[in-house]
């Protein structure tokens, strides 16, 4: 509500309010309610002292009933005497009260909000509430609400109707439309000079780095600026295309927009609305003049918006937010066994899926889906289901639009297999090797697992360790050599070892992805190359053993450029590489 607007003012007459003592009040449960005391004026309009003497003995408007209303103590009971008895001063300007949705931005700002305020949680279908204890009993985290964008309150405003008093300006469907390509053409490269700093506002140089709460709390808030960054632009957009139509003298407070900061005044209305007197000269250059004419470009804003704006832009923004937010709660829950697959090892197990077109896909222990992402990127459609038991990570997984279909993965059994299921099981206590036997049941005939595992199972001399690496050999399984470090600058990063490893459903050999190589000169020279490297290193210990050796310098030694020789030696003779796991 506003207050003290008192623009287009009528006549101020004098009125004896109407008081009722309410005692009948009863709560919805039946009960007796206390005993309250309520004050009509009318169609009129208490004059601001009067108010104020209201609010001082603990009268509230209610903006619903349009009344003045208190618990019936001796303070108000007071003051209901004397105005029973007296006539007080009142606007008699006739108003039409309008409200519209604003969304809470911070848990200040809802405590700020009086108890009989009116909410809105977004969720299909919206669900409404009357008061702060109704919302409190039926989301008690109402934190996670403001964090997720889904809590908004009512807000009413008077809008002054009859003569002397200031009317929304109507869209004037009767003007002519005249383009304006150049103010166009002024907008739009405003809108595309924000494209920069948007983009590394939404993906900052941080984020890149290896995960810590201070640097995603950092990019958190650089992100939380890209996105209200990329909403002005979408207003700018639409206001050159509204330019561009001629369509914009629908829009008379917004047609003189032609700066990034006017544009910002009239979009971030609330912020404006709190530091009126500040922006005031401001605002008068686009003929807005006072509060109300405020809330009409606040009005146009919206309705612009919704003409000349792609219809998902708002909602596409509010759910790259929502999984942010998401992500950042993930991320400080510590959720055991949640550490996501870094990009390397996405592509490592990509390549060894080798996804065809009609693929049905199944990620167990999901996350927050790094994998399915990865698949739905670089291939068309898929069927792509997922598992996971995190209520943080299911939202998740819901909100890109993947088909959840169990929350247990080692209970789950479907009718149909699978043609691939890539996964990043959990490692604690070899749950690994039980994720990984239990998903080789799920396939298809012809299809193929892969999958990342601890180094554990195939050092451990335990039962089940001994037997699953019985089982790779069985399966002709391609196992890749230890990759240390490879969670190191993970989302949550850890300094454990895996290895990369895929089994197909027949347990037949299959070739690797490497070009086929017929020619015997070619993998006698990787052969050779592999030896001198070799070599080299033998010479190397000899000459730090004995100080020197006649005929050989210092001779620099690469153990990765030698494994990597190897490695393509043994993958062009085996086609398929079988490691000895004994």
């Amino acid at each position: 509500m506003i207050d003290d607007v008192e623009i287009g003012l009528g006549d101020i007459i004098k009125l004896k309010p109407h008081i009722t003592y309410n005692n009948n009040r009863t709560y919805p449960n039946g009960k007796k309610a206390p005993d309250g005391i309520e004050i009509r004026f009318g169609t009129t309009r208490p004059i601001p002292e009067v108010r104020e003497i209201l609010k001082a003995h603990g009268f509230q408007f209610s903006e619903k009933q349009t009344m003045w209303y208190a618990l019936d103590n001796a303070k108000s009971r007071e003051l209901a005497q004397k105005l029973s008895e007296t006539e007080v001063d009142v606007d008699d300007t006739q108003y039409e009260k309008r409200n519209f949705w604003v969304g809470v931005k911070s848990i200040d700002e809802f405590e700020r909000l009086r108890e009989r305020t009116e909410f809105s949680v977004k969720s299909k279908p919206p669900k409404y509430f009357y008061s702060k204890s109704f919302l409190k009993k039926a989301y008690p985290s109402i934190s996670s609400l403001i964090s997720d964008q889904s809590l908004s309150y009512k807000k009413y405003y008077n809008k002054v109707i009859g003569e002397g008093g200031i009317e929304e300006p109507q869209s004037n469907q009767s003007q002519s439309l005249q383009p304006n390509e150049e103010v166009a053409k002024k907008l739009q490269a405003l809108a595309d000079g924000m494209q920069k700093q948007i983009d590394s506002k939404i993906n900052p140089a941080i984020s890149k780095l290896r995960p810590t709460k201070r640097r995603m709390g950092i990019a958190a808030v650089m992100r939380d600026e890209g996105y209200e960054l990329k909403e002005l632009q979408t207003f700018l957009y639409a206001l050159a295309d509204a330019h561009r139509s001629g369509k914009i003298v629908q829009f008379p407070y917004l047609q003189l927009i032609r700066t990034r900061t006017q544009a910002s005044l009239v979009y971030w209305y609330e912020y404006t609305e709190e530091n009126y007197s500040t922006y005031k000269e401001q605002l008068s250059k686009l003929g807005i003049s006072n509060k109300n004419e405020c809330l009409y470009a606040r009005e146009q804003r919206t309705k612009l918006l919704e003409d000349f704006s792609p219809t998902n832009s708002k909602e596409q923004i509010e759910k790259e937010q929502k999984l942010k937010n998401l992500e950042m709660r993930a991320f400080e829950a510590k959720i055991p066994g949640f550490f996501p697959t870094p990009t390397e090892l996405i592509q490592q197990l990509l390549e060894l899926a080798d996804i065809q077109g009609d693929d049905r896909i199944l990620e167990p222990s999901a996350g927050k889906g790094d994998l399915l992402d990865a698949v739905r990127e670089s291939h068309s459609y898929h069927e792509l289901h997922a598992i996971e038991p995190h209520s943080i990570l299911r939202e998740i997984l819901t909100l890109k639009g993947y088909q959840l279909v169990d929350s247990d993965f080692l209970k789950y059994n479907p009718g149909e297999g699978y043609d691939k299921i890539i996964m990043n099981p959990p490692f604690e206590d070899g749950q690994d090797v039980d994720h990984v036997r239990h998903a080789f049941t799920l396939l298809k005939p012809g299809g193929r697992v892969v999958f990342i595992m601890s180094e554990g199972p195939f050092f451990r001399q335990f039962k089940k360790d001994k037997a699953f690496r019985e089982f790779l050999q069985v399966k002709n399984a391609f196992v890749s050599e230890p990759l240390k470090e490879a969670f190191k600058n993970a989302f949550n990063s850890t300094s454990i070892t895996v290895r990369v490893v895929a089994i197909d459903a027949d347990g037949r050999r299959q070739p690797t992805s490497a070009k086929p190589q017929t020619d015997d000169m070619a993998l006698l020279e990787l052969e050779a190359e592999a030896e001198l490297e070799l070599l080299k290193m033998r010479v190397e210990q000899e000459r730090r053993a004995k100080k020197a050796i006649q005929g050989f310098g210092e001779i620099p030694l690469d153990e990765n450029k030698l494994q990597r020789f190897r490695r393509k030696a043994w993958a062009m003779q085996e086609q398929w590489e079988v490691l000895n796991f004994k």
